[in-house]
């Protein structure tokens, strides 16, 4: 069931070739720039503005690829569910069409990933698009990251509890069905689809602990699902590695959960998929594991892979109608 894009006035878009023509263009300039710029410092003698010179071509590509390859998608709205020191955090609405149904819209919230420290929210727009068509009230959201605002990962993780909560909280005014809410993200994103499920402790202490962040289900994109030594995070998280890790904190009745990852993933390992999945089972939840061999990081995404994102799409949309949180198409 692909997500096809449509434009301000409603037309069809083609999804594939000419937004790939365009991004190898784009690759071919900014490794020419790149290299004639690294040519010029190497001659100068400066190392350091060599290594911060592509650290900021790359991150210049890619962020313009992501604007490039999801500028059709566009939310609704932006609300703000919290306010911060560091400013205010927003979330990215999509709202389905029609009339909401007399107990309200199903919804799911959507984490980017990025590490805690990078990321963006137009991640799953492409996602919130598609589940919006589908009926949903489809959030993408914006929180709190260091290379952003200076915070650290437990600011960002509480900043997705305090989106749930708001969500929750505000459920009339969104038209949303409190008891068909859904959570997914990918890679860190993940690490906090499942945080607000059954990490406690990871929440802002000065918010209304009453207001439930547990949800009807989740769905984890190669999510950060250890982060001790054996997965991934450790070195930022220092003593609380185990704190956040979801493996180690799995306990019997939690939301029914699809896994996503690829084997050859190059930044949470493969076998932390694996051994969550085995947990859950064993502490008698609903847990099922989708492996997709020799695909790294990040697979899931429109901007990166059309058709593994409409694969991916498939499987959460399935795994919605067989929780009967969607009718079958």
């Amino acid at each position: 069931m692909p997500c096809v894009p449509r434009g301000e006035d409603g037309t069809r878009l083609a999804a594939g070739d000419h937004a790939n023509e365009a991004g190898n263009h784009l690759r071919t300039i900014t490794t020419i720039m790149k290299k004639i710029i690294v040519s010029i410092l190497s001659a100068l003698g400066l190392r350091g503005l060599i290594i911060k010179s592509i650290a900021w071509f790359q991150n210049t590509r890619r962020d313009f690829g992501l604007w490039y390859h999801t500028r059709r998608f566009k939310p609704d709205e932006l609300i703000t569910y919290k306010s911060t020191p560091q400013g205010e955090m927003k979330l990215h609405l999509f709202r389905p069409q029609g009339a909401a149904p007399a107990d309200g819209f199903p919804a799911v919230v959507f984490f980017h990933g990025g590490g805690w420290e990078g990321g963006s929210v137009r991640h799953f727009y492409a996602q919130c698009t598609h589940f919006a068509s589908r009926g949903m009230v489809a959030i993408s959201v914006d929180y709190r990251m260091r290379d952003v605002h200076g915070t650290s990962p437990y600011d960002a993780t509480a900043d997705c509890f305090s989106a749930v909560r708001w969500v929750r909280s505000h459920a009339e005014q969104l038209s949303v069905n409190p008891d068909k809410m859904v959570v997914g993200g990918g890679s860190v994103g993940g690490h906090m689809t499942a945080a607000v499920n059954f990490l406690p402790d990871l929440a802002d202490p000065q918010e209304d602990s009453s207001i439930s962040t547990t949800t009807s289900a989740m769905i984890l994109f190669n999510a950060v699902l250890d982060t001790t030594e054996r997965g991934w995070g450790a070195e930022k998280l220092g003593d609380d590695q185990l704190r956040f890790s979801p493996l180690h904190n799995v306990r019997p009745d939690l939301p029914p959960s699809i896994v996503l990852h690829g084997t050859a993933d190059r930044v949470t390992p493969y076998v932390n998929a694996v051994e969550f999945t085995e947990a859950m089972k064993q502490q008698g939840n609903d847990c099922e594991l989708f492996t997709y061999p020799d695909v790294d990081h990040g697979f899931y995404r429109y901007s990166l892979n059309r058709q593994l994102f409409n694969e991916t799409l498939q499987v959460c949309d399935d795994f919605l109608v067989r929780l009967g949180i969607l009718p079958a198409p």
